[in-house]
């Protein structure tokens, strides 16, 4: 009987005649030290596998064709995103699949489950304590040069290569080996450029995806991907996406790019800060060698900890080369705002001061009817060419280049007076702008080989060069390079002329028409709005009408931690997309703060909502912040005018809007009657919180946290309750964010402190032992100019030491510097200071730099997975000992099995809480746990589990509600 299926390879062989095109993902084969099965993330059934492998497998469901340890890992898989480490299995190593190591992930709807066996060498056995070493060392460092030096020398030593590098990339494209570890007898690459071409847009891509990279055996022989053949009446089986895969087969003129540079397995990790790919650390080994998943994961740690420190240590420098240059524009500034009749003249008297400031060679400044060139620049048509060339590119915004002649071959014969040039145009007018120039420089480049060829052709097809030999070559026609920081600085100069401008426009004409728009957009302002609204109400035929309100999500975080200036920066680039968003008959006007609104006029409701939303699609480009991509999202609220009440649409707009806000922002919510009536039990809510605060009815709940190893119990974590006395026990999540708005939430936390304070001093009198108790504080909170005089009277009216009080802060406080003084001047007298939800993202790490902090708090999303998951494991012993390394105690939070429990146990962690040690209790319930002492089943007799279940309510819960879960 003819077997109703053959097999094939997949896909067809790539096209090698060309290199920037070559489906780098999907190459259809792996590498032969592992294998690879491909399931349909819909029903489970076996799609692809590597040729070492069965084919009896394919087709077949895996629950029938599979152990049930693999049908479990991708059942987990389907529930996350794709992810460049994925998951870390036990795989059950049958004959049919010989590896005891087995990494997931979901990718488009499909399950990729790749099998290894664990590399067994000192690349494993030292790499989890050689980790915190370097994580030590980079932190210590001082640059971004003086960072990549220390990891190619700790990496070197981590992982056993012959040769370790980093990577930079510059604005063209072009690599540069920046720092190198290598051994003495291999010729140094430190210094060496390396054209564009050797590294394709799509790998780019690719890296960006998968932040971890190897290959075992430059040399080896790929292992075919195989999959169903194409029956009759069937379409063409799609190529497979092997973009996340670990085993994934590499492109032939990459390897025949390494075999010439005599490379036999590689590790690239990438570095990127701000979402954009800076550079890559690539280690280089001249014989196969192989990186297990643990290490990777390892690699991938220390690769997230280089790519936060690449941006912290990029800002530092650009602060301090900010700072250089500051006074420049405090001068200019000072002039500008005391010449209110004539700030332009102002500015231009001292025309070096405004080269200085960008240090540039020449300028042109075009505003208003004065244009005026000065220093080295082209002529004044040249210079007009230029300036038009690059604005008609960029629009409104402020833009440089390094190579006049990139950006437009007409401008190319120009780069002999002018390498580059740095644009700013200036709100006040369309023609209105200034252009920096800078001279052309002349460099000498020394390259990796002769970047002129960086590929031949042989017998139809591409290869690589074969030489990479120094070559130098002079490169001309481009400018010394702009910085980040010019461009901020050009910002902040816009920003000081067009407010002096407009400054002087209204006091000098009093034109009642300029009451009307907003001095930093140019906008219209509220009272411009309202008198639209008023001239709608006096219209009984004006046709139907739409408001849209914005409110940017978490705008204060920007001011509070750049400064003004940048947030005024980034409400000028708001209002230039929300202009560019929306038709021009529509009225765009920013009301106050960060609050914007678009009035559209002869719109239903249902244009209204299609209009929002894609002011919401607009804001999901990056805007630009201090020189860095900055993400920024908004809360929208939609209504529409009832007949005769224009006024109202736009405080139900504003009511969609705070609804928009409390479902999590970045949405637009529709106005209904039921918003009208949740924002009067706002109201009443409110009103309540005071009574509530007059009457005593905040209480604390108690939750222990124990000691490990021990089990002891040696402090209670106290949570706000409110106790109603109508609606009963309310969540805190419906009443702290609005006590928080309201400004309550500091009285309700230092009634709350108090009451803490005076039941653990009562703990430990009764116990002997010296109890703590751990207290949540917010970032307004700390920031209030009596927390600590506040911290040290409650203290000393319970008589307590500071050592008995936990202070719990969470990442908006990193925000507040303020605040961060505070908690300085608090945990001088003792008390300790911990970060809460420890781990959520690698941006955690910057909590270290910033916070005075005693201890951490892991966040539950890596507890739920230890004891299942090795990957969680290994993660979490990372983030622990980078905690030891700084002298922190580590504090797991949400632990709910004794697997879990002994996990952390195993891994070092210091203390621990959660529903399997106990849920959070009332004071008499916490008053019995005081002398308890958590301990597992593990090594006990069956006389002592039963004693020590008995004495823990967690083995029988009972059923609680939402309330007193959080």
């Amino acid at each position: 009987m003819t077997e109703p299926y053959i097999l094939v390879p997949a896909p067809p062989a790539a096209d090698l005649t060309t290199c920037d095109r070559e489906p780098i993902h999907t190459p259809g084969s792996i590498q032969p030290h592992g294998a690879m099965i491909v399931l349909d993330a819909r029903d489970l059934r076996v799609t692809h596998i590597s040729a070492n492998l069965p084919t009896r497998l394919l087709g077949r469901p895996a629950p029938e064709a599979l152990d049930n340890s693999i049908v479990l890992a991708a059942q987990t898989a389907l529930h996350e995103d794709g992810h460049s480490l994925s998951r870390i299995h036990a795989a059950p190593r049958t004959p049919e699949l010989p590896y005891s190591e087995m990494v997931v992930h979901h990718l488009d709807g499909r399950i990729y489950a790749e099998f290894e066996t664990p590399v067994s060498d000192h690349d494993e056995a030292g790499a989890v304590a050689g980790v915190q070493a370097i994580i030590q060392a980079l932190r210590r460092t001082r640059s971004r040069q003086e960072l990549c030096d220390v990891a190619v020398r700790e990496l070197k030593s981590l992982t056993g290569f012959d040769r370790v590098m980093a990577y930079r990339f510059d604005p063209a494209g072009n690599g540069e080996v920046i720092a190198e570890a290598c051994e003495p007898e291999l010729e140094p690459f430190r210094g060496l450029h390396f054209p564009a071409s050797d590294i394709p847009k799509q790998a780019r891509q690719l890296y960006l995806r998968q932040r971890v990279r190897t290959i075992a055996d430059v040399g080896y022989t790929p292992v075919p991907i195989l999959t169903e053949a194409i029956r009759p009446g069937h379409a063409e089986v799609a190529a497979l996406d092997m973009s996340l895969c670990h085993l994934r087969g590499l492109s032939p003129l990459h390897i025949e790019y390494l075999q010439n540079m005599g490379v036999g397995a590689t590790l690239a990790i990438s570095l990127i800060p701000d979402d954009a790919l800076w550079g890559m650390l690539i280690c280089h080994h001249r014989t196969p060698r192989r990186v297990s998943a643990r290490v990777r994961a390892l690699c991938d740690l220390i690769g997230q900890l280089m790519s936060f420190l690449i941006g912290e240590k990029g800002q530092n420098e650009r602060l301090a080369e900010r700072v250089v240059r500051a006074r420049i524009l405090d001068a200019i500034g000072e002039r500008v705002n005391a010449a209110a009749a004539m700030p332009v003249q102002a500015l231009l008297e001292r025309p070096e001061e405004v080269l200085e400031l960008l240090e540039a060679d020449g300028a042109l400044v075009q505003i208003g009817n004065q244009t005026q060139l000065f220093g080295r620049t082209p002529t004044l048509p040249q210079a007009l060419t230029i300036a038009a060339t690059m604005r008609a590119r960029h629009g409104g915004e402020a833009a440089a280049t390094n190579a006049l002649g990139t950006i437009a071959p007409e401008l190319g014969p120009l780069s002999g007076v002018a390498g580059g040039a740095l644009v700013l145009p200036i709100l006040h007018g369309p023609d209105d702008f200034i252009v920096w120039f800078r001279d052309q420089v002349a460099q000498t480049v020394t390259w990796g080989g002769n970047p002129e060829k960086p590929v031949e052709s042989e017998a139809g097809r591409l290869t690589p060069r074969k030489s990479f030999a120094a070559w130098q070559s002079v490169v001309q026609g481009q400018c010394q390079p702009w910085k980040e920081v010019d461009l901020e600085l050009a910002k902040d100069l816009r920003r000081l002329v067009t407010t002096a401008m407009l400054r002087n426009l209204e006091t000098q004409t009093k034109l009642a028409g300029l009451r009307h728009y907003d001095a930093l957009t140019g906008l219209p302002n509220r009272r411009l709005l309202e008198e639209r609204l008023a001239a709608r109400r006096a219209d009984k035929d004006a046709s139907p009408a739409t408001m849209i309100f914005l409110d940017l999500d978490r705008f204060k975080t920007v001011n509070d931690s750049l400064g003004h200036a940048a947030g005024d920066d980034l409400l000028v680039q708001v209002a230039n997309r929300l202009v560019e968003s929306v038709a021009s008959h529509h009225l765009v006007a920013r009301i106050g703060g960060d609050e914007f609104v678009v009035l559209c006029e002869n719109a239903p409701l249902a244009a209204g909502q299609e209009i929002a939303e894609a002011v919401i699609a607009a804001f999901r480009a990056p805007f630009q912040l201090a020189g860095r991509p900055y993400r920024l999202s908004t809360s929208v609220g939609v209504a529409q005018a009832g007949l005769g009440q224009p006024d109202h649409m736009l405080r139900s707009a504003d009511s969609a809007m705070y609804a928009a806000k409390r479902e999590g922002g970045n949405r637009a919510v529709t106005f209904d009657s039921s918003l009208h009536e949740a924002a009067l039990q706002k109201l009443e809510i409110e009103q309540d919180l005071h009574q509530a605060l007059e009457r005593g009815e905040f209480e604390a709940h108690y939750q222990p946290l124990a000691a490990l190893p021990s089990g002891e119990i040696v402090g209670f974590e106290a949570l706000l309750r409110w106790r109603h006395p109508e609606r009963g026990l309310v969540s805190p999540a419906d009443f702290v964010p609005l006590a928080e708005e309201t400004g309550l939430i500091s009285p309700i936390g230092a009634q709350v402190l108090r009451q803490a304070l005076c039941q653990v001093r009562a703990w430990r009198e009764i116990s002997g032992r010296g109890l703590f108790v751990s207290v949540n504080v917010s970032a307004c909170q700390a920031a209030r100019p009596d927390f600590p005089a506040e911290i040290a009277a409650a203290l000393a009216e319970a008589g307590l030491p500071g050592e008995a009080l936990l202070l719990e802060v969470t990442e908006s406080i990193v925000a507040q510097s303020v605040a961060i003084g505070h908690l300085e001047a608090v945990r001088r007298t003792g008390v300790r200071i911990a970060i809460d939800d420890f781990g959520t993202g690698y941006s955690s790490l910057a909590y270290l730099q910033t916070l005075p902090v005693d201890e951490l708090k892991i966040d539950k999303m890596f507890v739920s997975q230890l004891g299942r998951d090795t990957r969680s494991s290994t993660v979490t012993q990372a983030l622990i000992q980078l905690a030891h390394a700084l002298s922190l105690t580590v504090i797991a939070e949400g632990v709910e099995d004794e697997r879990q429990w002994a996990e952390l146990r195993s891994l070092g962690c210091d203390a621990a809480q959660g529903y399997w040690i106990s849920r959070p209790v009332p004071v008499a319930q916490a008053l019995a746990l005081c002398g308890w002492r958590v301990r597992s089943d593990e090594g006990e007799d069956e006389a002592a589990q039963v004693s020590v279940k008995r004495r823990l309510p967690h083995s029988e819960p009972t059923p609680v509600s939402a309330a007193e879960m959080a």
